[in-house]
């Protein structure tokens, strides 16, 4: 074999045809290492690893203590994904030669490959006691160290890479990824602006700048980067869905459903996708397409995905369809759905559905889980209202907006707000337990606390004082409250029914039944306005006959 000539080939890159010479040589000189070494040596530049690693291994068994058959079998076999193959090639190596620093490199990347960032890190460690100069070395400690989560490690070992060798775009990239951990997300844009500058087409680069920018809020510039990622690599479902996520973001909810809907093209079984597209859709009241989102997320998750099942339930609500919703509830429950929020759902559905004694049941389950919920707190005594519980409803009334009657001076405007929302309830409640000093107490307090800062302009309140006061036998007052919300809305017909009582009560029966009249006209089946018109018209008929 004219070695010169194989050798030049060689240089040229001409693999192919120098492997001919090299097959003919190993034929005929089967126990010469050359022929076999070159075999394997062309065949890993054809990228052909698994062949040559066949030829590496006779020629390894000819001459066991050549460290370059030990050396380049190991990279072919890292090459094929056989980490723990390509180790034992590497520690073969170093019992001939135990500073060659490339194999050390080279094992502690097949660790690192194989997850045992530590042992990885003492491979690099002995390399950099006797070279600390080789940038690649601080870049691969850098790497295991980032992804054992050792953050200002990593970062300082990139930023020694970057002292000896400023050019690799891959450095300046993990140094990004390392920064933005480390909540230096400025310094990490800047990072991944030289990956940019130095690779314009590194689509990953340009993506998790635009992930740090929604992370500064600086939305705008981020939709540029994802496009500008989009326009190099166009089939990456995460790139359209963090661009979906920002849109959704700035309520631009139709082109975040699109961009979720094109992601799903490309990575249908994504049940993170289906959940965003199906909460897209909620804030487009398309229900029912948004129900079929979450079909896709619960069953893509296995499952599992406990926002999808509580958006669902979500979705049958705002449809009306109850008896759907609470099915849906069940399901996830025999899904094994462990989330106290569907207790809370369901405990909803059941409201609507007057089954309030159930649905005490289950904010109850949920409550044990956030006992402070005062909202929670707070329905769940409406539910026992309306069952008839009143001393029940009266003492969670009570654990949220306490016994005394008296607010304080000082409230947040979400404070008055729940106020002037429940205590009105709470004095409706005292007067279905007969306790009609504290209800005229409370809507009393109610009424103070919204005269500081409005007119008093919700019929409810001043129906509810009035019948405090008719309860305490107190009916000319009582008829100036029911008159005062007849001024507020004329046509209020519990207004119009407690006063017409009233004037009953009071003997002014023509008057009563003008009420009651009234109340006809505008609901003409009312039976309790019938029958209390039917009797101011018996009394009315005696008079005349006297």
């Amino acid at each position: 074999m004219n070695i010169k000539k194989v050798e030049a080939l060689k240089r040229e890159g001409r693999y192919q045809e120098a492997l001919k010479f090299y097959l003919e040589h190993a034929k005929s000189n089967p126990k010469d290492i050359l022929g076999w070494k070159g075999v394997g040596f062309c065949l890993q530049k054809l990228e052909k690893y698994s062949e040559a690693i066949k030829y590496y291994d006779t020629a390894s068994h000819i001459s066991p203590s050549d460290i370059e058959i030990w050396f380049n079998k190991g990279l072919c076999l890292g090459m094929t994904g056989a980490f723990k193959d390509s180790i034992e090639c590497y520690n073969n190596l170093l019992k001939y030669d135990q500073y060659n620093n490339n194999a050390w490199i080279n094992k502690g990347v097949c660790l690192a490959m194989l997850q045992q960032h530590e042992d990885a890190l003492e491979c690099y460690d002995k390399v950099i006691q006797r070279d600390q100069k080789n940038y690649l070395i601080w870049y691969n400690k850098g790497c295991s160290l980032y992804r054992l989560q050792q953050y200002p490690e990593a970062l300082e070992c990139y930023n020694k890479a970057i002292v000896i060798e400023q050019k690799d775009s891959k450095v300046w990239y993990n140094r990004g990824l390392a920064l933005n951990v480390l909540g230096k997300h400025k310094d990490a844009i800047e990072s991944f602006d030289k990956v940019i500058e130095m690779s314009p087409r590194d689509y990953m680069a340009l993506f998790n700048k635009g992930k740090i920018l929604v992370t500064l809020k600086s939305y705008q510039e981020a939709i540029t980067c994802f496009n500008q990622s989009m326009s190099i690599k166009a089939d990456n479902p995460n790139i359209l869905f963090q661009k979906g996520k920002i849109l959704a973001t700035l309520h631009r909810h139709e082109e975040a459903a699109f961009c979720f809907e094109q992601a799903l093209r490309i990575s249908p079984d994504n049940y993170k996708m289906w959940y965003e597209r199906g909460a897209a859709l909620i804030i487009l009241k398309k229900y029912n397409e948004a129900i079929k989102s979450f079909d896709n997320a619960i069953k893509y998750s296995f499952n599992q995905d406990t926002k999808s099942w509580l958006e669902k339930i979500r979705c049958f609500i705002n449809l009306g369809s109850l008896e759907q919703a609470l099915k849906t509830c069940e399901e996830a429950m025999e899904a094994n759905i462990n989330e106290p929020k569907l207790y809370y759902e369901k405990a909803i559905v059941l409201e609507k559905l007057k089954n309030y004694s159930q649905a005490v049941e289950n904010y109850d389950i949920y409550l044990k889980s956030f006992p402070k919920d005062e909202d929670t707190i707070l329905i769940k005594a409406y539910c026992l209202q309306l069952s008839g519980k009143y001393k029940e409803a009266i003492d969670n009334y009570n654990i949220v907006l306490g016994t005394d009657v008296v607010l304080p001076d000082i409230m947040t405007p979400e404070k008055v707000a729940m106020y002037t929302k429940w205590l009105p309830l709470k004095a409706s409640c005292l007067i279905n337990n007969k306790s009609y000093d504290d209800a005229l107490k409370t809507i009393d307090v109610v009424i103070s606390l919204m005269l500081k800062t409005d007119v008093v302009s919700d019929a409810r309140i001043w129906i509810t004082k009035g019948n405090a006061l008719f309860w305490q036998g107190r009916y000319e007052d009582a008829l100036k409250s029911y008159n005062l919300a007849l001024s507020l809305n004329k046509n209020n017909i519990e207004a119009l029914y407690q006063k017409g009582c009233s004037l009953l009560t009071l003997d002014k029966v023509k008057e009563a039944l003008e009420c009651f009249n009234a109340i006809l006209a505008i609901d003409v089946e009312n039976i309790e306005a019938i029958k209390k018109r039917e009797y101011c018209l018996q009394l009315v008929g005696e008079d005349n006959t006297r």
